[in-house]
């Protein structure tokens, strides 16, 4: 059996095994029913509606009603969404949503080991560096929490394998060139961070090479050629979404999440230390997850050993090509730091320059995390591995020790080397010891919701008790996708930042923030009344149990004769119908 159809089974199996809540019940179970998790799967379930009803894929109005919601300017994973659209059409958006889920780290790996062969077609560890970049703590510390454009991450080493087919083999450029092309316009409707941020890597592995040296003995004329055919296509393909994401109806006028964007961090020059570098240097010896933090999960150790190896070996045997790895990965551990360290004890405020600032203001990186370049970081890591596997295959002490074993142990030695499959031993006592696999709960629509939507107009504006914004509030919108989005929803989760200025100015965000924090009191009746008014609010709908608190304020026993009580026990639901403006 040959090596692809080894590693695809190694991959499955530990993709497998990691998911194994979900895929025991693929139709009903699912990492999480609320927040990100909620928010991918109403993502999957509107892509297929939109796709069966002929609709906007880019805007929706049943959320954020009656304005609606520009889903460019989101994690919206539009492609993947079109992709999955058959499963989700025929078994629902929580059966696409776990379809994903164990597809993502495989597809990663696979995508790897495809970049690995590549640039060492005749070396091995192929397998090992492929488990190293699609099962790493980055993408398992994202898959947890449904980020699946931090995940499927194929984008990657898609790029950087074939950008190596189009300038050192030349052997397909045009088509290399177009597939390239294609690659980038689809990881814009996944994530405009992972392809902004891959673009940067490009940039700084390019600048790198040209100061080894490593294009001396390449002929740029024929691949510039084809990298003008793959910029051609990108632009194209990117044009209209731009236009819509930077102008279309509902767009973003301010930078979302901006209290995770690291502008100078506080540095102690007394200890030569602050807790954000303690967690850099932590990363390199227990592994980095990203954004979250370090963890002490595995593969950190192995990291660590990998790049003390690699620059070893590249000393040795005097490799530029394993030189410009380890180059890479101190220059993106650079740039995953940020923009700058400041001293935060002494006066006058010091600064340290970092090497982020240079990309910190172009459009798009300056929406982007620094610490998103790890995933580059773990792509390089695999590289080592399949270059320092490939080098030490090729020596003659390693051939001579081979030649000396008999056949069996020789199948034995060649096979570990080419897929090592002893790592997922590793990653199996991390999943015993707590790091995997993942939790997991069951998605289902609440018998009040289904109740109150059999009794309520197709197409109504509902505000709904919880309202589905903020990462507590998302179940609303899981509810809408599993119910066929008959009605329209207030509110809409994570599409907006819950931060000001990026939420539009129509709506309230004062009133959004009390509803759903459980602060309904607190709001006058008259801003509330205006609140429904101006969102053209049809009806209000909340199991019975909520009346119970909701009706205690004075302004909602002005709708007491426009509520109704629909089925009984956990079915009961309350629906209270807005009375028009006059």
């Amino acid at each position: 059996m040959g090596g692809w159809p080894l590693s695809l089974c190694g991959y499955l199996c530990l993709s497998l095994f990691t998911n194994w809540h979900a895929v025991s019940n693929v139709t009903t179970q699912a990492s999480c029913g609320c927040g990100d998790p909620g928010l991918m799967m109403w993502f999957f379930a509107y892509q297929a509606h939109a796709i069966a009803h002929l609709q906007n894929p880019f805007f929706s109005s049943y959320v954020w009603a009656p304005f609606g919601a520009n889903l460019i300017d989101t994690t919206s994973v539009i492609f993947i969404g079109w992709v999955v659209a058959p499963v989700t059409l025929l078994f629902g958006p929580v059966a696409s949503f776990n379809v994903v889920m164990v597809a993502s780290p495989l597809l990663s790996a696979l995508a790897a080991r495809w970049s690995y062969k590549t640039i060492f077609p005749s070396g091995n560890g192929y397998f090992v560096a492929g488990l190293f970049f699609g099962f790493s703590p980055f993408a398992f510390s994202h898959l947890a929490f449904g980020h699946f454009t931090m995940v499927l991450i194929v984008y990657v080493p898609i790029t950087f394998g074939l950008l190596y087919r189009i300038l050192v083999t030349q052997q397909r450029i045009i088509a290399d060139s177009v597939l390239l092309g294609l690659a980038s316009v689809g990881q814009f409707f996944i994530s405009l961070e992972v392809l902004a941020e891959t673009m940067m890597a490009i940039l700084i592995a390019s600048a790198i090479a040209l100061a080894l040296g490593l294009h001396k003995k390449i002929s740029l004329r024929a691949p510039t050629k084809g990298l003008l055919v793959t910029a051609t296509i990108a632009i194209l393909g990117w044009a209209y979404p731009t236009w819509y994401f930077k102008f279309g109806p509902q767009h973003l006028s301010a930078i979302p999440w901006s209290y995770f964007k690291p502008h100078g961090q506080p540095f102690n020059f007394l200890w030569n230390t602050t807790p954000y570098i303690k967690k850099v240097s932590e990363s390199a010896v227990f592994g980095y997850s990203g954004h979250l933090g370090p963890s002490g999960g595995y593969l950190g150790f192995a990291a660590l050993s990998i790049l003390v190896a690699g620059l070893t070996v590249a000393l040795i045997r005097r490799s530029r090509t394993i030189l410009w790895g380890i180059l890479f990965a101190f220059v993106i551990s650079l740039f995953m730091i940020g923009n700058s360290l400041t001293n935060g004890n002494k006066a006058p405020r010091s600064v340290i320059w970092l090497p982020w600032s240079l990309f910190a203001h172009i459009p798009f990186l300056k929406e982007a995390l620094p610490s998103r370049l790890v995933i580059d970081f773990w792509w390089i890591i695999g590289f080592l591995i399949a270059g320092i596997s490939t080098l030490i295959g090729h020596s003659e002490f390693v051939a001579r020790l081979i030649r000396r074993r008999n056949k069996w142990k020789k199948t034995a030695a060649v096979g570990l080397s080419k897929y090592g499959y002893s790592i997922i031993l590793l990653a199996v006592s991390s999943a015993w010891l707590g790091y995997l696999p993942l939790s997991t709960a069951r998605v289902s629509t609440p018998p009040w919701f289904t109740t109150a939507i059999s009794h309520v107009p197709t197409g109504s504006v509902v505000l709904t008790l919880p309202i589905p914004y903020g990462v507590s509030g998302s179940n609303p919108l899981v509810y809408q996708a599993l119910t066929g989005f008959k009605v329209r929803l207030v509110g809409g989760d994570l599409i907006f930042s819950p931060t000001e200025p990026t939420l539009p100015l129509k709506h309230n965000q004062d009133v959004m923030s009390k509803i759903a924090s459980g602060k309904i009191g607190s709001i006058p009746p008259k801003q509330f009344g205006n609140f429904l008014h101006a969102h053209d609010v049809q009806a209000i709908i909340m199991s019975h149990d909520g009346w119970d608190l909701f009706v205690r304020y004075l302004f909602f026993r002005t709708f007491h004769k426009l509520c109704s009580i629909f089925g009984t026990g956990s079915a009961a639901a309350t629906i209270c119908y807005v009375p028009p403006q006059n």
